[in-house]
């Protein structure tokens, strides 16, 4: 449940907050849960499992550990990466407005939970600066798409964290100032990332050479208060979907002015504007199709959310080869998945239960001449007992992109509950 999510992050952020150390996660397996005490349900509700994740993180930062061996050598190589730059907004303002020690506070108390975060994830923290974070989110041995997934997921939920945690513990301790964070992200592929060694024996770095590194730390300076900034192409990486983007706006002697490409236009060895796009991630919006399902405003007005569970399966009908959460990693083509949905109560007989596919990309465009782009329902009607207990749906994983499920059950009351999912296809 989301209110056993924000409780973890809560009591993580309180330690760092009060400058308790021994609270430092030693195991992110169990993301957001090391202070669970005798409880088992902070880590069965943790960031990692509801995405789909297993296994501990390894805590580092400095060098990314896949090019450990390039360190103090010549030696250079190629490989994806997806960068993230964060920062805190107008924070040199509190050096102003506060004593050292409350700066300290609210800056640590931020960026250590925020490293925790990035962990879950499975991003590797490069560097901090001050009140900023350099992560990379990818490597040699990850899929550069689910690395970009993971990114997004990260940066979205760092803006829930902000919004839900942060700024209500600022209130409570009397801080009257605008908080926030400023995120860029962008993708570079593998043939525009150079991994090498900088610097000299005994003062070096491993690091990535990149205009899409630079470009990441551009989007970020972009960016306004808890916003999410993403270079074109991480939007072409994913073939994300429009709607969950917006174009930048500025007021100037109150005119809005759209910024669509990012500043400043640099020019190609010709001379001609590369014109780069930049794009406003709606984190909220894309949250509501993640694992988190109560972050969405349609969870109100005594509409519920029913139980959704996912499974990957080769064939129609046939055995599970790996669960899936939502949002959480791109699925391969011509697979089949099994949506199992348990209702929080047996609704009066009969009921409907309406399965909607919203598909996005080029690829359902193209393979679709009609504009439907694959869109379709399917309705199932419930008439027992026994067909409640056993709510099953399939639907092929065919095209590229972020798709949406959307569940809905109505009665003869209307509807009465609902779940949106979104589902990524390689």
């Amino acid at each position: 449940m989301f209110d056993n999510w924000t409780n973890s992050l809560s009591k993580t952020y309180e330690s760092y907050w009060n400058g308790n150390k021994s609270l430092v996660l030693k195991n992110t397996a169990t993301a957001f849960s090391e202070f669970r005490s005798d409880s088992s349900e902070a880590s069965h509700n943790s960031l990692r499992p509801l995405f789909g994740k297993q296994g501990n993180v390894v805590a580092s930062i400095g060098d990314h550990p896949d090019f450990l061996h390039l360190k103090g050598t010549s030696l250079k190589e190629y490989c994806a990466i997806t960068t993230m730059f964060m920062d805190l907004e107008s924070s040199t303002r509190l050096g102003i407005l506060y004593a050292p020690e409350d700066v300290f506070r609210i800056k640590n108390a931020f960026i250590s939970t925020a490293i925790e975060i990035i962990k879950a994830f499975d991003g590797h923290v490069h560097r901090i600066m001050g009140d900023a974070v350099m992560a990379y989110f990818g490597g040699k041995n990850q899929s550069p798409t689910n690395a970009a997934i993971n990114a997004l997921n990260c940066s979205a939920v760092l803006n829930k964290f902000v919004e839900e945690v942060v700024i209500p513990k600022l209130q409570s301790e009397g801080y009257d100032r605008d908080f926030g964070i400023r995120v860029g992200l962008d993708h570079g592929p593998q043939e525009k990332v150079l991994w090498s060694s900088y610097g000299q024996q005994g003062m070096d770095e491993v690091t990535a050479t990149s205009y899409f590194v630079d470009v990441a730390s551009k989007l970020q300076h972009s960016a306004g208060r808890n916003q999410i900034m993403l270079g074109q192409s991480l939007k072409d990486l994913l073939d994300f979907p429009d709607e969950l983007l917006e174009i930048k706006t500025t007021t100037r002697d109150g005119i809005v002015i759209s910024e669509p490409i990012l500043k400043p236009n640099l020019t190609d060895q010709s001379g001609q504007p590369i014109n780069y796009k930049q794009f406003l991630l709606r984190w909220d919006e894309y949250l509501k199709y993640s694992p988190l399902p109560s972050l969405s405003s349609k969870n109100t007005g005594g509409i519920t959310s029913p139980k959704v569970t996912l499974a990957v399966c080769d064939e129609k009908f046939g055995s599970t080869i790996m669960p899936y959460s939502a949002t959480s990693y791109a699925l391969p083509k011509n697979k089949w998945i099994k949506f199992k949905v348990q209702m929080p109560f047996l609704p009066q007989l009969p009921y409907k239960l309406r399965f909607s596919v919203k598909n996005h990309g080029k690829e359902a465009e193209q393979m679709n001449d009609d504009g439907s782009r694959g869109d379709h329902q399917t309705d199932i009607i419930v008439n027992t007992q026994h067909e409640h207990n056993n709510l099953v749906h399939w639907e092929f994983t065919s095209y590229r992109g972020l798709h949406y499920m959307n569940i809905e059950v109505t009665s003869s009351r209307g509807k009465i509950s609902e779940a949106s999912l979104g589902i990524y296809i390689e």
